[in-house]
């Protein structure tokens, strides 16, 4: 589970992508209320300072399923940024791969740094919610300035270095209890 030293300063930083991956993994929908909320109360007396969102957003392309899904997204960035999540954004892009298929790459992992780097003079203890092994040196990093880490992810979506590498690893199954949805009729916001 998630530990919390008296008076620690914390951040939550999320990468959406690789948290999407994740939740579908285990076939789980999470409230993103909920999980704004379990981490202002369920900290002891710990700081909790903010929770930053990171979302690539396809570009619209003319067709009426991209544009219901531009649509539901926007439509979920703007419910988390009105409820306290610090949302960063930037467009997709489309191209394609190898084999010729059409491909959306939104890759934020280099916001999330910067970010993480940036804010992390005013931290104690940065969570990260992703399980993606090209964070593994940026976290050394910050544990070189003496932060605490702790990496959530599941079981089948976490890359064994950063896992290795993170003070603390928590499966995301352990918060389900906390954060997900209560039942199906509260998806009026689709999980994107």
């Amino acid at each position: 589970m998630l530990d919390f030293y008296p008076n620690e300063r914390f951040a939550v930083f999320i990468d959406s992508a690789n948290f999407r991956r994740s939740k579908q993994s285990i076939n789980m929908y999470v409230d993103d209320v909920k999980l704004l909320e379990y981490f202002r109360r369920n900290n002891g007396e710990s700081i909790f300072l903010r929770i930053y969102h990171y979302e690539s957003i396809p570009k619209e392309d003319g067709s009426q399923e991209r544009s219901e899904l531009v649509h539901r997204i926007h439509r979920r960035l703007d419910f988390m940024a009105y409820n306290g999540f610090t949302v960063v954004t930037k467009a997709s892009k489309d191209f394609i791969d190898s084999s010729g298929e059409a491909v959306l790459k939104g890759n934020m992992d280099g916001e999330m740094i910067v970010d993480m780097m940036a804010i992390s003079e005013n931290l104690d203890h940065i969570v990260i919610f992703s399980g993606d092994g090209d964070f593994r040196y940026a976290i050394e990093k910050l544990q070189e300035r003496g932060k605490r880490v702790t990496v959530i992810s599941s079981e089948g979506s976490i890359a064994n270095e950063l896992k290795r590498q993170a003070d603390t690893y928590v499966d995301l199954e352990d918060l389900r209890p906390n954060i997900e949805r209560s039942h199906e009729a509260t998806r009026e916001v689709a999980e994107v």
